[in-house]
């Protein structure tokens, strides 16, 4: 060991397919924490550290040499699930390495890129019904398909790789966009689109789907799971029209608004806004569709709308859960209700709803002094409702058991929200007004431009 002896060890299995990053922001954090504590407790008591002793029975596993840039480079021959695995364990940073081939002009043109997001398919009769669409031989590292801004890749064993996003090339200077956006546009827009099929309510889709739906004993459970929890214009759109489905559903009596795994969400998608060819409009675009989704929220009269974050929220992100009726999330979750760092005041009808839960006081500190909220704080300030369980896996299986009480109990909530006036509304429009006007000014602003830049390409 690099630091010397040892005060406290921690092990966690590492039971799921995640990401680098993520495995630092969940399970390696909450081991950490443990260790913390078990390191004071060991030094209050006198208990000395010790050094790595490799023979000991409780030692497992032993130190890797550092990883290098081929290390990091994709085998396209190789399994998709092989794959995979490569590009998660380098993202968010600094990515897997790879070359993509895309017909151009007539013939196959490769592409050098950095991958992230990947996502094995699932379906075999999807990967072979776009391959037959190619009207060439499909080789690994050929693109086959696209979906919502990712690609579909062949690789070995006859089976495909989904990369939601790509950067052109490993430089500072270059974008994390949607795949989709990095490649040429006059190519990509040759590739069909790869259909995707319902879910069973509980599962997670096997393949790339950034938002989904799925319904049990009158629970509609909405997931949109956003790489690092930004939302695109597009991607807003797209809930917003989920959303619609949901509140026309008779048989659908309380909405949990699930987001992601790792984040919640964390509002406007800055990368996008950056790479566009007029970020004002961009901007401006990104900021009225999320507005729509909070909208969206607050429009389910007939039914209870319960936010559950499994993983941070930040921003617009953090204010479009507080739209909902309950929000809860797990001890694990930390919020950020702020803008200003970014030099942005701030929409999605936080003037209306932060004051409401934590009062107009509270509401200016939370959102003047840029610093984060953990969950047990905003429970207790009013900002969220419930902390159920010490991670998102404990609230996923308390989530339906919460949400059944919710609806069990909900005909004063829905009392309520039916006699929602039609002044309440025009308040509610007014408070958008008011922001949207801000947020012009902001997006007008250089201050603004330059923190962005320096935000996307740090």
């Amino acid at each position: 060991m690099d630091a010397g002896d040892i005060w406290a060890t921690c092990k966690f299995p590492v039971n799921r397919q995640a990401t680098k990053s993520s495995l630092y922001g969940k399970e390696v954090a909450q081991a950490a924490l443990q260790a913390v504590l078990g390191a004071v407790e060991a030094w209050e008591r006198g208990v000395p550290p010790t050094a790595l002793n490799y023979s000991h029975p409780e030692v497992r596993g032993e130190l890797k040499r550092k990883l290098t840039a081929a290390d990091r480079q994709v085998d396209w021959a190789r399994a998709a699930e092989d794959v995979a695995r490569a590009v998660r364990a380098c993202d968010s940073q600094p990515g897997a390495l790879g070359g993509l081939r895309l017909p151009e002009k007539g013939h196959l043109q490769e592409h050098e890129v950095v991958l992230f997001g990947a996502c094995v398919e699932g379906d075999a009769e999807v990967v072979r019904r776009v391959k037959k669409e190619q009207a060439h031989d499909v080789i690994p590292g050929d693109v086959i398909a696209k979906r919502n801004g990712a690609v579909l890749v062949a690789c070995g064993e006859e089976d495909a790789v989904w990369i939601s996003h790509l950067k052109a090339s490993p430089k500072k200077s270059s974008l994390k966009l949607p795949a989709t956006s990095v490649l040429p546009s006059a190519d990509v827009t040759l590739l069909p689109i790869a259909p995707c099929g319902p879910l069973p309510y509980g599962a997670r889709p096997k393949t790339f789907q950034d938002v989904w739906t799925t319904r049990q004993d009158g629970v509609c459970y909405v997931h949109f799971d956003f790489y690092n929890g930004a939302m695109s214009t597009d991607q807003c759109r797209r809930l917003e029209r989920a959303m619609w489905a949901v509140e026309q559903d008779p048989d659908c009596s309380v909405v949990a608004l699930m987001g992601g795994h790792n984040f919640f969400s964390n509002g406007i998608h800055l990368n996008v806004i950056e790479n566009a060819e007029c970020a004002v409009a961009e901007s401006w675009a990104n900021i009225t569709a999320i507005d729509d989704v909070v909208k969206a929220i607050f429009r389910m009269r007939s039914k209870v709308t319960v936010a559950a974050l499994q993983g941070n929220a930040g921003a617009g992100g953090a204010m479009m859960a507080l739209a909902a009726d309950e929000v809860v999330s797990h001890a694990g979750v930390v919020l950020n209700p702020h803008y200003r760092k970014m030099a942005l005041f701030g929409s999605e009808y936080w003037t209306y709803s932060l004051p409401q839960r934590v009062g107009t006081s509270m509401a200016e500190e939370l959102t003047t002094r840029l610093q984060p909220v953990l969950a047990t704080e905003a429970r207790d300030m009013g900002m969220l409702d419930d902390v159920i369980g010490d991670n998102a896996k404990e609230l996923n299986a308390l989530i339906h058991l919460k949400c059944l009480r919710v609806r069990a109990n909900s005909r004063e909530i829905l009392r309520r929200k039916r006699a929602m006036t039609s002044s309440l509304w025009s308040i509610l429009d007014e408070h958008r007004h008011e922001e949207l006007e801000r947020m012009r000014h902001c997006f007008n602003d250089a201050e603004y431009h330059e923190k962005r830049r320096k935000f996307v390409y740090h």
